[in-house]
This record gives C-alpha cells, structure tokens and sequence, in this order.
C-alpha cells in the first residue's frame, strides 16, 4: 500500500462503492428496514457527489486519537502515549502538531473554551476533576472541580461561564451543570437522576439545550436531550442500537452522531425534534472500521471524527462534501 502524508485526501462515493451499487444498496436497506417496521423506514439515505475523507493525523505520532473538538482552525483531541492518555492540538490542515504538557495521571476528553483556554478531564490529582488549561507558553492549570465523584466528558456552555459534565458514581451516573465556572469551587446542579447513565453532553449553540447519549438495559444507547427550562429528559433516538456521541449543529438544527445502524459504523443526524421529524445518514465507515466521537468544523460544513479505517491506523479524519 502506498504511504500517504498526514494531509491524505481520498475521494469516496460511499467509501469506494461504484455509484449503482450505492443506489442498490440504499434501495435494498431502505425497503428492508420499512418492511421490519422498526421505525428507520424514516431514514433519508446519503445523497450527493461523495463525501471526500481527509486524514488529518499520523497514527506513528499520535496513537488512538479521539474526542476532536475544533475552533479557529485548530483541532483539539486526546491520544495514547505510555500507557496514558495526553492532549494535542492541530491545524486543520494536519501541520503543527503540538503535544499538550502534562507531568502526571490521564488527560481526557477537553472543550475548547476559547482559542487559547480548554476544559478537560484528569486524574492528575488522583480522582478525574475539571481542569481549566491555558494553552499559550505559561500552560498554566486551574482545578474547577475537586468533588469526590468523577467528573468526565465536560462541555462548555456557549456564551455564558457554565460547564456541563458527566459525574461519576461508580455504579450510575448523572449529568450535572456548573453555572458559573468563574467563581471558587462552584455550585452544581444536578440534571438527571442516577437512572439514566448519560454520556458525553453537548450543548446547543443558545446554551439552553443539552444532548448526550445514554445506555438502557438491554445494551443499546441513544441519543437524548434535556432542556435548563424544564429540566425534563427527552429521548430522541430508538431502536437496539448503540447511538453514541452526539453533537449539537452550529446552527442548531440537526445533532450528529455515531451508530452501528444498518450493520455498520457510520455518521447520522437527528433532529433535536427527535427521529420522527428527521434522522439522516451521512456516511458509512468500512466494514470492520469504527468511527467515533465525530464533530462539526466551526460553520458545519465539514466533520472531524476519529477512524481506523483504510490500514492508516486510528486517526483523526475530516469529512467535507457532505450530503
């Protein structure tokens, strides 16, 4: 197989299929599906010229990349290194690598806040709390929470100080909300009851809504949303499959995430509405290959998500020409 650099640019319609075998196939699922009655006979099909996938990192330099999150043309992701996890930033051109300093325990799963300012998760003072990093030459550290649960996966609130996370009880989880991150040791708010085990929220772009996906008892997850004025959670998506990820459009008007619907990792949408009014697929990963923790580029035409498709090794890809 020929090397690439880490710029790669492929052109896919349907990851390499010919273009009748993509329509025969959107066919066959789509009156499959409606023939099974499970609800996905809503599913509107990939459409347009080929989505055209860019690699953006280099598996040798930074192993296992994945929640990417992208601001002013920067991507910010974690990856493996010695047994840990760390953070990096790059363009998203694939040039200037630049590995995030770090002296002990894991660091995961970070927001920007601002072009130089990022939230993220760490055990580097035993138990993972939220940090606030400055990313310019001080580096400098601000812990935000020291509670003696798990705080994981935070998601700044756009346009106002608040943080919301995920909060770690060992056997349950909540999703949980700090207000005001400008002030000494903040108060949260508690979103969710135990029973729901939310992953991964984001907000939309009003800072009023809250999406995360959630595991239910028989194995599958979904996709909800919980909105600051009515606190009542909603769930979005249905069906025994694994809807991970989700994130909200930078207009607002579509969530993206991953599922291993029709047999096979892809990209999807749904409306904040929930699948009744719109679910999409976007694209579709080669079988065997897993696409994981996407996100919208600043203006949301363009998508970064971590895949360890076309023998590259996991890396982080952007997906542009989208349908």
């Amino acid at each position: 197989m020929r090397s690439w650099g880490a710029a790669t640019i492929t052109r896919v319609i349907a990851n390499g299929w010919s273009a009748a075998a993509r329509r025969l196939f959107i066919v066959s699922v789509v009156l499959g599906t409606a023939a099974c009655g499970s609800g996905s006979d809503r599913v509107a099909s990939p459409i347009g010229a080929g989505v055209v996938w860019t690699r953006v990192t280099d598996a040798a330099d930074a192993p296992d990349p994945c929640f990417p999150d992208w601001r002013s043309g920067r991507i910010l992701f974690t990856y493996a290194t010695g047994g840990t996890r760390r953070l990096a930033v790059v363009r998203e051109d694939g040039s200037g690598l630049v590995f995030l300093p770090s002296t002990a325990g894991r660091d995961s799963s970070a927001r920007w806040i601002t072009d130089s300012t990022l939230v993220e998760s760490s055990d580097r003072a035993g138990s993972f709390d939220l940090w606030v990093r400055d990313t310019t030459a001080s580096s400098a550290l601000r812990a935000l929470t020291a509670y003696p649960e798990g705080e994981l996966h935070p998601a700044p609130r756009p346009g106002a100080p608040g943080v919301a996370y995920v909060e770690d009880l060992g056997a349950s989880r909540r999703l949980a909300l700090l207000p005001d991150t400008a002030v000494v040791s903040p108060q949260r708010i508690h979103l969710t009851g135990t029973g729901l085990l939310p992953r991964e929220p984001d907000w939309d772009p009003t800072g009023q809504r809250i999406c995360f996906s959630a595991d239910s008892a028989n194995g599958s997850r979904h996709v909800w949303m919980v909105s600051l004025t009515d606190t009542i959670p909603r769930q979005l998506t249905t069906g025994p499959y694994r809807d991970d990820a989700p994130r909200f459009s930078p207009d607002g008007t579509r969530i993206l995430f991953v599922s291993d619907r029709m047999g096979r990792s892809g990209l999807w949408t749904v409306s904040p509405e929930g699948e009744a009014v719109s679910l999409r697929a976007i694209v579709f990963g080669h079988t065997g290959a897993t696409l994981a923790t996407p996100c919208w580029s600043p203006d949301g035409t363009r998508i970064a998500v971590s895949w360890d498709g076309r023998g590259y090794g996991r890396a982080i890809w952007i997906l542009s020409d989208l349908p």
